[in-house]
């Protein structure tokens, strides 16, 4: 079974430092939360509205082909004849602007909302700021399956599914130095909703993650030591090492109308029921790291 890591070679960091790719539009991208930046293991990921838009590992930039291959044409319509004809654009750098237009394309409602944090997350401009998104995605093994591998199926996105725990957000207190982490659902999700006299499907998926957070807090809080230093190092940040980690993961639902607020409050009330912390919004576009963090850590 694969250990949990956010640590990459020295080398990866700096060969990343020398790239157009990342200095002219992927950098500028984070600072404006357009894109995300992750750590992964033995590669660097740049996220777009959820998607994986690029990854960096030791053989260079790679995105998935149904973002990356853009023709240099601009016709927008093309005969059958001039097929043979065209061209694919071959410098990431020069079809960026079509790379993250494709990708948008294929965001997820749960992913759209969480893509509302990105400008949260640490670069230069929020050096001062105390609350910050600093994962989203984030992957265990299965709490249920520890003896066997985490099998994963690529599918057609780009995404991966697996016999994993993956949670969507962790949020981080920079003066407190404390980890939360957070799972996101629309208010439609099948997961929430059940019969009143059966647990809904969510509360299983929530109590898996407080089981892995409370087994792996040691390893979580190492390995997002190596993250943040990465964070510092590349993006001008200027984080604190972790030193604690929230032992309950919080559930975000967002997506509901006014005319289904009773409904919404009635399902949060059933959440806290289980002993789970539970915020439930409208829009997400308005949603901020601290509010979300300080929301949570009072519950």
């Amino acid at each position: 079974m694969a250990d949990f890591t956010r640590k990459v070679d020295q080398g990866l960091i700096d060969s990343l430092q020398t790239k157009d790719l990342f200095t002219e539009c992927l950098r500028k991208d984070i600072e404006s939360g357009r894109i995300f930046f992750a750590i992964r293991p033995k590669r660097l990921s740049f996220y777009r509205m959820g998607r994986s838009l690029f990854n960096f590992d030791k053989n260079g930039f790679s995105a998935y082909s149904k973002f990356a291959f853009v023709p240099t044409q601009k016709e927008a319509y093309v005969t059958e004849a001039k097929l043979g004809a065209m061209h694919i654009e071959t410098d990431f750098s020069k079809a960026y602007p079509k790379i993250l237009e494709r990708a948008s394309l294929y965001a997820d409602p749960e992913a759209l909302g969480v893509s509302n944090l990105y400008k949260f997350a640490p670069c230069s401009k929020n050096t001062e700021e105390r609350y910050f998104l600093v994962d989203i995605e984030v992957v265990f093994n299965s709490a249920k399956d520890t003896e066997e591998q985490d099998n994963e199926e690529e599918l057609d996105d780009g995404k991966k599914e697996s016999k994993s725990d993956r949670i969507d957000i962790l949020l981080y207190d920079n003066h407190d130095r404390k980890l939360l982490f957070v799972e996101a659902k629309t208010f439609d999700n099948s997961e929430i909703w059940s019969a009143r006299d059966v647990q809904p499907k969510v509360i299983d998926q929530l109590n898996k993650y407080d089981k892995q957070i409370s087994n792996k807090k040691d390893s979580i809080l190492e390995q997002y030591t190596n993250a943040f230093a990465v964070y510092n190092q590349l993006l001008g940040v200027k984080l604190n090492a972790p030193e604690d980690v929230c032992g309950r993961c919080g559930l975000l639902v967002f997506g509901f109308k006014q005319p289904q607020l009773e409904k919404a409050q009635e399902l949060r009330d059933r959440v806290i029921s289980y002993k789970h912390k539970c915020r439930i919004i409208g829009g997400s576009s308005n949603l901020t790291a601290a509010s979300l963090f300080k929301e949570f850590a009072a519950q």
